[in-house]
């Protein structure tokens, strides 16, 4: 994703009731990528949110049901 100039991925409804650090590695392409997750439940479908660390700085952040703050 950074070598399209991406900086920053959200994806909603990723139907996944988890994550790793493979599967986020794979879609940044690099493995200098921090994410936060929510895994899908019942009707909620997930979230991930993926961003480049040089860029972002996570100084905090909350998941709850269908958001992800930081």
């Amino acid at each position: 994703m950074e070598a399209k100039g991406i900086q920053l991925l959200r994806i909603q409804e990723t139907e996944k009731e988890d994550t790793s650090k493979e599967i986020c590695f794979e879609l940044w392409g690099l493995h200098d990528v921090q994410w936060a997750f929510l895994p899908s439940s019942g009707a909620s479908r997930g979230l991930l949110c993926l961003w480049n660390p040089k860029f972002f700085s996570l100084s905090s952040s909350f998941v709850g049901i269908g958001h992800i703050l930081g």
